[in-house]
């Protein structure tokens, strides 16, 4: 019994009442028509509930004596003291796992015994939850997030450091500058703002010899093709193609009417030449 039921099993149960039919249930559970008639066809396979027939009308729902068991023994579990498989519940669900499916493989636990303690939870103010298209996504509220002690927070992603091939300082590297002192000495900068002079200072130009060519205009390696003037229609051309078109669009129509032909003179010139009686 309790090895397939599921916490959405549990919560259909507990809302079925005298005048609960198929057709109207969905509206209790914000789910479509399809889809709820797809949970309780499956919990009739287990036999949570009955559907009963009706010609032209509802579709009455009844819980059935194993359902009946169900409801008590989750009202009676709602009752005990939280413990630490209520606490790992907790936990997982600050952690992200909000969707049923999600937390029972996070805590590898049977649906059941998932279900009886969710409940639980939910019975005395820990978590609350929000069924959409058949599916149960579960929070903490803020006694359940008081319990926990704070839910665990996922720490961003660090962002991607940036290669040394990227980096336009790093790339460049830095040449002595000329000291101030001496107009022949060289030395190297030992501080930061020696360094940021040091850039700050235009680069030399290069000589004229050295600089790149331009690369040739694209529009003289292009050319547009040179106008050559109207064009001059072929009258004889245009004349043959109209024939061939008439020729096999009327081509059976032709073959018909001389066979008619045929058959009408032949008919005549037999009447004709019978004999008078």
């Amino acid at each position: 019994m309790g090895e397939e039921l599921t916490y959405l099993d549990l919560l259909v149960l507990r809302k079925i009442d005298s005048d609960s039919s198929v057709e109207k249930f969905g509206q209790q559970i914000s789910t479509s028509f399809f889809e709820t008639a797809n949970v309780l066809g499956t919990m009739k396979i287990k036999g949570f509930v009955d559907i009963q027939s009706s010609i032209g009308g509802q579709s009455p729902l009844v819980v059935t004596g194993t359902g009946s068991d169900i409801l008590a023994t989750a009202m009676q579990k709602a009752a005990e003291p939280i413990d630490s498989l209520d606490q790992a519940i907790l936990k997982a669900i600050g952690g992200g796992a909000r969707e049923l499916g999600a937390l029972t493989s996070t805590l590898n636990i049977r649906s059941a015994d998932m279900a009886f303690h969710l409940h639980k939870l939910k019975s005395q103010d820990y978590i609350d939850h929000e069924v959409r298209s058949a599916k149960v996504m579960l929070s903490l509220t803020e006694k359940g997030f008081i319990l926990t002690g704070g839910a665990v927070i996922k720490p961003a992603a660090p962002a991607p450091v940036a290669s040394v091939a990227s980096s336009p300082i790093q790339s460049s590297p830095v040449h002595p500058i000329p000291s101030q002192s001496s107009g022949s000495a060289v030395s190297t900068p030992n501080d930061i703002q020696d360094i940021m002079v040091g850039m700050a200072k235009p680069k030399p130009t290069a000589p004229a010899a050295h600089a790149p060519a331009r690369p040739a205009s694209t529009s003289a390696q292009t050319s547009l093709p040179e106008y050559s003037g109207p064009k001059v229609l072929d009258k004889q051309a245009m004349l043959f193609s109209k024939l061939e078109y008439y020729v096999k669009a009327y081509a059976p129509y032709a073959v018909l009417l001389v066979l008619l032909c045929v058959f009408v003179a032949y008919a005549v010139l037999t009447g004709m030449n019978k004999p008078a009686s």
